[in-house]
């Protein structure tokens, strides 16, 4: 089997193992603090917004690090701090502890996943890259399946220092032995092709074609276009609305009447159906233009969230649920391809960076003012409204991301 295969395997591994203990998880710890400590749902909102900004702001270095290096080293070491953070986590008895706490995880989380598994991931495949980002969701979606409830089990179990404690043991005997052990930079580096094609082959006197790494916009043109600046507008659109959702999405269903342990359920479910839609949008990505798939995925996932809404607290939750995690998984699985697709592998870490950055004031804004105006109105009917107008908005500005000229990108006249 061509070994990008295990590449992606590792990728979604790794990505479901962190992203489901240390961001879908997060929500099940709501109560716990606000019953010991007596913090609002606005300060544990606030704390993890300006942990995501300094995630954000990290993850344009962490590209163009990557871009330099390669993964291995980047990823180990971010599995290693968050691991450690997750401890700290465990000890904490102050509000600016858990601040500090939440900077360190932010730290680890981006340095040990996005952007450094895509790059390893774009450069690994080509023509089947929509598929490949999309397998890699798998593992999201079974990272989250099971941190979530598992997280929740555990804490009214054992309470929810030993739940983090438990977290931080399995970050660090998956993160740091599979980025050490199966990760590798490109396929030049074990003699292999992208995609697992045949060796290229020339005649004499004719030089081969360019690697594909080489090829591309450069960062400093790539962020002149204006496919780029609609790309990172129409991902804070997507991110204030999904992960306001996602972090606050047990205390809203517990909220309307439901169980703790259902609605940890939910939550966990939300994010398993990623998988249908990483594989469904990385397919038709890959067979037809992504630009309009993005978009057609940002209007499900506004009416998605509107469907929660209405439904919350009931059996009903579980029909909008699926739902809504086809077609938040889509726009995960599809962007950061379609950024590959448009500028090229010569400075992809770097670009995909930046656009993180940009973000990060989706990923800043959307759990805080969720926070805010529920402590204001005791209720997430405005929050949910802006979350809806949010997705709306994201999916008209996706379709304004066309392919610059072929000279800054020569892979994006396939797009």
């Amino acid at each position: 089997m061509f070994y990008g295969w295990w590449i992606v395997a590792a990728c979604g591994t790794i990505l479901g193992t962190v992203i489901g203990f240390s961001f879908f998880a997060f929500g099940a710890f709501f109560a716990p603090l606000e019953a010991e400590f007596g913090w609002t749902r606005g300060q544990i909102s606030s704390a993890v917004s300006l942990s995501f900004l300094a995630g954000g702001t990290l993850s344009f270095f962490v590209g163009r690090i990557v871009d330099r290096i390669g993964p291995r080293a980047v990823i180990a070491f971010g599995g290693s701090v968050l691991g450690g953070a997750l401890v700290l986590f465990s000890l904490i008895g102050q509000f600016w502890q858990l601040m500090l706490v939440l900077f360190l995880m932010s730290v680890g989380r981006v340095t040990s996943t996005n952007p450094a598994l895509n790059v390893t991931m774009a450069n690994w495949f080509v023509r089947r890259r929509g598929l490949a980002f999309g397998l890699s969701r798998i593992g999201l979606s079974l990272g989250s399946l099971v941190a979530v409830p598992v997280t929740a089990a555990l804490i009214t179990a054992f309470g929810w220092r030993a739940a983090v404690q438990v977290s931080a043991v399995i970050t660090l005997a998956v993160v740091v032995p599979l980025a050490i052990g199966v990760l590798r930079r490109r396929p030049a580096d074990l003699g292999l092709e992208p995609d697992g094609d045949p060796p290229a082959r020339t005649a004499p006197g004719f030089a081969p074609p360019p690697a594909a790494a080489t090829l591309g916009a450069s960062f400093r043109d790539a962020i002149r276009t204006r496919a780029f600046w609609a790309i990172a507008i129409a991902m804070v659109c997507y991110f204030f609305g999904t992960d306001a959702l996602n972090l606050h999405l047990v205390p809203f269903l517990t909220g309307r009447g439901m169980d703790y342990q259902a609605a940890a359920a939910v939550a966990g479910a939300i994010p398993a159906t990623f998988m249908i839609g990483g594989l469904a949008g990385g397919a038709l990505a890959d067979r037809w233009s992504p630009r309009p798939v993005l978009a057609i995925a940002f209007l499900m996932t506004a009416v998605a969230m509107a469907g929660l809404w209405a439904s919350g607290g009931s059996a009903l939750v579980w029909v909008v649920v699926p739902f809504f995690g086809i077609a938040a998984g889509g726009v995960i699985s599809v962007h950061a391809s379609f950024i590959a697709d448009l500028f090229g592998l010569r400075a992809y870490g770097s670009i995909l960076g930046a656009v993180f950055l940009v973000m990060t004031a989706g990923t800043v804004l959307g759990p805080m003012a969720a926070g805010i105006l529920f402590d204001r109105t005791g209720s997430y009917d405005v929050p949910f409204l802006l979350f809806i107008m949010a997705e709306l908005v994201g999916g008209g500005v996706i379709l304004l991301a066309r392919p610059p000229r072929p000279a800054l990108a020569p892979l994006a006249e396939s797009v």
